[in-house]
């Protein structure tokens, strides 16, 4: 089952196989799309409270 996680900036939903391949989805679409970089561990943080 694919783990998930909501961009709250656009309400965009990536979805990735592994925590590695979202975090890198998350970090690749926060910068090409909303111009900035966040923390990897606010990312990791994120993608666990929303898939428990």
């Amino acid at each position: 089952m694919p783990l998930e996680l909501t961009c709250h900036a656009c309400d965009v939903v990536l979805s990735a196989e592994s925590e590695d391949e979202l975090v890198d989805l998350a970090t690749a679409h926060a910068l090409s799309v909303h111009g900035h970089t966040p923390p990897r561990d606010n990312i990791v943080t994120r993608i666990r409270r929303h898939n428990p």
